[in-house]
């Protein structure tokens, strides 16, 4: 029982000493952790200062830091500087005024030479002959035609020439194989300029039972409309027609026309084997294809 009241006196008196103990290290920690603290907020607000004063150390100084000897050397130099701003600036006017000049001049002589040129290609055209501008199919506009009103053999013909061709030949026949046609071209097309020693074209057309007026009518749209130091020659390809138009009548009005030769194949051969027969009898520089039922326009050999 004595044994037992020593070690509850001996627990009571550790622990009487314990509590103090250990209150007091906690209060040393504590106090040494705030010291720490302290130091590391310290070190910061140094670093900051530091930062600022050299900051302003580089800020360039305002105006009124800048302290000159002599105040009329200051006004001496802003003169100066007026002086050279207003040189540049009138540099600069009249070199604005000599370049918008040099751009008339050079607008002037290019459209000087696009006329010359213009007028160049107009005088080396074959000359046309004379259409009535009130005849059917003028400038490229429609042919109107009322079938009631026509005679019986008229009639027939028109007839005919939708059962043959599968268009209109009664009207393509009323029409004029000179006719004129209107420039349909957009501006910047007709604003082109080409080399005067462009080479020259044998241009092929190839051809099966076509009507006279139609096959015509293209073969003159190239000549009337090509430069002839331009035009070598056009081949008309007969790939093996049957009418009659397109023999010996054919061959006679070709050999007028200087120009233009007729070759024919001995057998229906295509259009492709049709063009390769031209081909082989061209002597032009450039080869040109054209079908038969068309018509050229003004620069169209260009």
């Amino acid at each position: 029982m004595a044994s037992f009241y020593r070690r509850k006196r001996g627990l009571i008196f550790k622990f009487i000493v314990g509590i103090p103990a250990l209150w007091f290290l906690i209060v040393i920690f504590t106090t040494y952790q705030g010291k720490l603290s302290n130091s590391d907020s310290d070190t910061e607000k140094r670093q900051e200062r530091e930062v600022i004063h050299r900051e302003k150390d580089i800020v360039p100084p305002r105006d009124n830091h800048i302290h000159f000897g002599d105040g009329d050397k200051l006004r001496h130099d802003r003169k100066i500087h007026e002086e050279e701003k207003l040189n540049l600036a009138n540099k600069i006017q009249l070199d604005m005024h000599e370049n918008r000049q040099q751009r008339e001049d050079t607008g002037r002589e290019s459209a000087k030479k696009d006329d010359t040129l213009r007028y160049k290609r107009k005088q080396s055209l074959p000359e046309r002959p004379y259409v009535d501008p009130n005849a059917p199919g003028e400038g490229g506009k429609a042919v109107v035609i009322d079938k009631d009103k026509l005679s019986p053999e008229e009639k027939k013909k028109f007839d005919d020439g939708w059962q043959k061709n599968a268009f209109n030949q009664y009207a393509s026949d009323m029409i004029s194989l000179h006719r004129s046609l209107p420039d349909v071209r957009d501006p910047e097309c007709k604003d082109l300029k080409y080399k005067d020693n462009l080479p020259d074209t044998s241009v092929v057309v190839c051809f099966h039972n076509e009507a006279w007026s139609v096959l015509l009518r293209t073969v003159h749209s190239i000549i009337d409309r090509s430069p002839p130091h331009l035009l070598k020659e056009i081949i008309l390809v007969d790939d093996f027609s049957d009418m009659d138009h397109l023999k010996q009548p054919l061959e006679e009005y070709a050999a007028k026309l200087q120009k233009v030769k007729v070759v024919r194949t001995k057998k229906r051969e295509g259009l492709i084997r049709a063009r390769l027969l031209g081909y082989s009898v061209a002597t032009g520089e450039v080869l040109t294809y054209l079908d038969s039922h068309c018509e050229c326009a003004e620069g169209n050999i260009e």
